[in-house]
């Protein structure tokens, strides 16, 4: 919805809710969901209308509003969602690795390094191969190493490095986890493929324990990845979910269960 096309008056009502307690939306990925006013993301706030501005002053909550304007929603307590701490954790190993030391979380062995001098003691302290996680703010996924020129290679530069110990892990499994509900198990079966699971006794561990960690760090639209060797389950990362989310019983458009759960009230 364009909201130099609308004319924000003609809201006198929102799905129910007076328009003096509007919901509003930023990214346009529940635009169709009623009672919900979306105003697209522009590049600066001196972007959006004085009346757009307004609505945001007023909404009840703001949804999808992106790392852009994240910060400028928490300094003003305005509620959001995913929450702050869902689009933090998201993209950074560092700070996932710094929340599961925190936790003390079943976690693998791994370790934060800044700057050049501790670089250089990762062999010292690891053994070949081990997977580089990226920096702060990072998306990619893990890379694995398998010699010491390409270790230096990839952790060269000025910003701080995540390195973990790999390990040939027996089963790799993911959650899709929204509004602090775990919707569905994947199964890791090749680089960047899933296939639905269907839960079982032997998923229950690491389910209850992906609803302490999302309870927990107020992680509400988020996945959990999991490994599983010699009869444990590590917690391997947090990431971004995706927009469909396979399951065995059906294949789930997390745009549109959001946009429902916001037409129950319950979001």
């Amino acid at each position: 919805m364009a909201s130099d096309r609308v004319r924000l008056e003609a809201f006198p009502m929102i799905g129910g809710v007076p328009s003096s307690q509007p919901k509003v939306a930023l990214a346009p990925f529940i635009a169709d969901c009623p009672g919900v006013i979306t105003l697209g993301v522009r590049p600066t706030l001196a972007a959006y209308r004085s009346e757009e501005l307004a609505l945001l002053r007023r909404a009840v909550k703001v949804y999808f509003p992106t790392r852009r304007f994240l910060g400028l929603f928490e300094a003003v307590a305005k509620p959001i969602f995913p929450s702050a701490a869902s689009y933090h954790y998201q993209q950074s190993p560092i700070l996932q690795q710094q929340l599961f030391r925190y936790l003390s979380w079943p976690a693998p062995p791994a370790r934060i390094y800044f700057g050049e001098r501790q670089k250089r003691r990762i062999m010292a302290d690891f053994r070949l191969p081990v997977e580089v996680l990226g920096t702060v703010g990072g998306t990619g996924p893990a890379v694995c190493v398998e010699t010491p020129s390409a270790l230096e290679r990839l952790v060269s530069g000025p910003g701080p490095v995540l390195i973990r110990q790999w390990r040939p892990w027996r089963k790799v499994v993911r959650c899709l986890a929204v509004d602090f509900v775990i919707l569905g198990f994947q199964l890791g079966t090749g680089p960047g493929l899933w296939e639905p699971l269907t839960l079982d006794r032997q998923l229950m561990e690491p389910l209850e324990k992906s609803q302490v960690l999302i309870n927990t760090a107020g992680l509400d639209d988020i996945v959990l990845k999991w490994g599983y060797d010699h009869g444990s389950w590590f917690c391997l990362g947090l990431g971004r979910p995706p927009r469909i989310f396979a399951t065995r019983s059906e294949r789930l458009d997390r745009h549109r269960w959001i946009s429902r759960r916001i037409e129950q009230g319950r979001l």
